[in-house]
């Protein structure tokens, strides 16, 4: 099962053309490399789960309560379409993206520690809010990439609405991961920004040979 079959499935408008109209390659490179930049995501919004309870931050256990939900709900969905195999390859795609573009991750990072050093945290507060500005960071390249995928398949005479290739459960992220840094979240950090345009721009040009394992390749080949 491909994994873009579980994102588009949406019933196309008598006056576009179905989603068969994109030639199935493009689909199939495009879904591979946005659900490896999701997978990767959630990793890192784990992270901030992961800190707030080892904090005891009682304000955040509404928050971590929906974000596992959320993640409950695009498992059981996303397992409908992919089995353990094909998640814990998403996971090694994801890592693979990561550290092609080690040297971008560390620069977000000097940025968003320059920022944050300038508020008045102690060490695991500002370790929480550098882990939702890195987070959010990735959350933003997933936006970019999939408008990309919009535009792409909508070339194709292909309805489509505002990232389509990226699981509601995933979208309803957005406005909850900001309250985890409270007041001291800060929307409009310039290396945020700049690195997520790079990190979508270059999903956009990294080859599938670099993701995904000689097997993978090998059954892309013959498909």
């Amino acid at each position: 099962m491909k994994p873009y079959h579980s994102i588009l499935s949406y019933p196309p408008r008598k006056t576009k053309k179905g989603i068969e109209a994109v030639p199935e390659e493009l689909l199939t490179e495009w879904s591979y490399k946005l659900f490896a930049l999701m997978n990767l995501t959630w990793d890192y919004v784990d992270t901030i789960c992961d800190l707030c309870i080892g904090m005891r931050l009682e304000p955040t256990k509404r928050l971590v309560r929906q974000i596992r939900g959320l993640k409950r709900e695009y498992d059981h969905f996303r397992w409908c379409c992919i089995d353990r195999d094909m998640e814990n390859s998403e996971t090694d795609h994801g890592l693979r993206i990561e550290d092609s573009f080690r040297d971008d991750f560390g620069k977000l990072l000097n940025g968003i520690e320059i920022e944050v050093n300038k508020l008045d945290l102690i060490k695991s507060h500002k370790s929480l809010v550098i882990a939702v500005q890195q987070a959010l960071t990735l959350m933003d390249a997933v936006k970019i990439y999939a408008r990309w995928c919009d535009s792409q398949i909508a070339s194709y005479d292909v309805w489509v609405c505002d990232c389509c290739m990226v699981q509601t459960e995933f979208l309803k992220l957005y406005p909850i991961i900001p309250e985890f840094a409270g007041d001291c979240y800060q929307p409009d950090i310039e290396a945020r920004r700049l690195t997520a345009g790079i990190l979508a721009n270059r999903l956009r040009s990294i080859r599938l040979e670099d993701i995904l394992s000689e097997k993978e390749i090998a059954n892309l080949v013959k498909s």
